[in-house]
């Protein structure tokens, strides 16, 4: 009995050095794992607030960025706001003071707006645009001013086009004067400027007397003034369709839309046929016959539409060749819509701060506003009461 009692004890004395053991070393596990979790947490933590720190970063640096491109955006749109406005001033004095030499000033401003806006097309896969109906109709103005400026025939064309789409192209595409955008401005110089041209050598360049400077350079009529009376509306009319306008068509639908259309539509260029398809009436009565008509037989459809648009306005321009007080109002409207449109894009975009000056007339842009606006001004003083 005392042998198996002492084997006992020995056995319970076994087991708990066993347990002893056990701990010390879970122990000595613990306090060697312990630094390193407490490491790895800290790691882990510091990680993500470096990260977030790092993000923090990338958004304050892109917020730089956007700042500096606005920044310059806003340098550049102010010079071309000033460029604008001086396109205009210098417009109407030259036109106004010597109409017959327009040509000098427009002939160096519309190529080197066609050359920057090539540029900014190709970029944009848009070039093919330049291919448009006024584009040509520019050209055929300078030809005519340094070519051929002793060819009544050519002038009538120029008259024509200058008078009949291109002018009409202002209210149906919403052309705007909006004087900081380089974009809104070229279309513009080329949509009115031939207008202005065409006012000032159809009236003032005529050989009036030998001595004018339109007779030492221009010939707009075959004999005097009274024999530009005299021209008949067939002459007027379907000269310019023959002699220039039907040959552009032609030559458009073959080139852009027969030659060259898969290769277009493969690359994804623009054209105005892209831009026709979403403008109302004209886009989805086209877009309708697409569904069930080839495209090619479509495309010839808008080309038709076009050339009805161009005859029809070229109708109105035969007026105009007879009477300078309509062909001066015809201008004023022009140039007025141009006007128009820009306003209205214009406060379209600051109508907001408007709002915001009447109802919070402290803040520092308010202010501006406020003083700027003497409607806005007089409209608040009975709130403020």
């Amino acid at each position: 009995r005392i042998k198996h009692s002492g084997i006992g004890m020995d056995d319970s004395a076994d087991h708990s050095a066993l347990h002893h053991h056990l701990g010390r070393e879970i122990g000595r596990l613990v306090l060697v794992l312990l630094p390193g979790t407490v490491v790895w947490a800290a790691v882990s933590r510091q990680s993500k607030v470096v990260a977030a720190f790092a993000q923090l970063g990338d958004l304050q640096e892109r917020s730089d960025r956007q700042q500096a491109l606005a920044t310059k955006a806003v340098e550049v749109d102010k010079q071309w706001f000033m460029i604008g406005v001086t396109n205009m001033i210098l417009s109407a004095y030259i036109l106004g003071a010597f109409p017959n030499l327009y040509y000098l000033y427009f002939t160096p401003k519309v190529l080197t707006l066609i050359i920057v806006r090539l540029v900014k097309f190709y970029r944009k896969k848009q070039h093919f645009l330049l291919w448009d109906f006024c584009y040509w109709a520019n050209f055929l103005c300078i030809f005519y001013c340094w070519v051929m400026p002793t060819s009544p025939a050519v002038f009538r064309t120029v008259f024509m086009c200058a008078n009949g789409p291109l002018a009409w192209s202002v209210l149906a595409f919403n052309h705007a004067m909006i004087f900081h955008s380089y974009a809104h401005m070229t279309s513009v110089v080329v949509h009115v400027s031939p207008l202005l041209l065409s006012y000032g050598l159809r009236w003032y360049a005529a050989p009036m007397s030998e001595s004018s400077m339109g007779a030492k350079h221009f010939l707009v009529c075959d004999g005097d003034a009274e024999s530009c009376l005299n021209v008949s509306f067939q002459d007027l009319l379907c000269g310019t369709l023959v002699r220039f306008y039907l040959w552009w068509l032609v030559l458009y639908y073959i080139w852009i839309f027969v030659a060259l259309g898969s290769y277009i539509e493969r690359h994804a260029y623009q054209t105005l046929w892209d831009r026709i398809l979403v403008m109302k009436p004209v886009g989805p009565f086209l877009q309708k016959l697409l569904k069930s008509w080839p495209k090619l037989l479509v495309q010839l459809v808008y080309l038709l539409v076009h050339l009805v648009f161009s005859a029809g306005t070229m109708c109105v321009a035969v007026v105009l060749w007879h009477s300078q007080l309509a062909h001066f109002m015809f201008v004023c409207t022009i140039g007025l819509s141009t006007i128009k449109n820009a306003a209205e894009f214009y406060f379209d975009v600051i109508g907001s701060k408007y709002e915001e000056a009447a109802a919070n007339a402290k803040v520092p842009v308010s202010k501006k506003i406020l003083s700027a606006s003497g409607a806005l001004s007089e409209l608040s003083e009975p709130m403020k009461k």
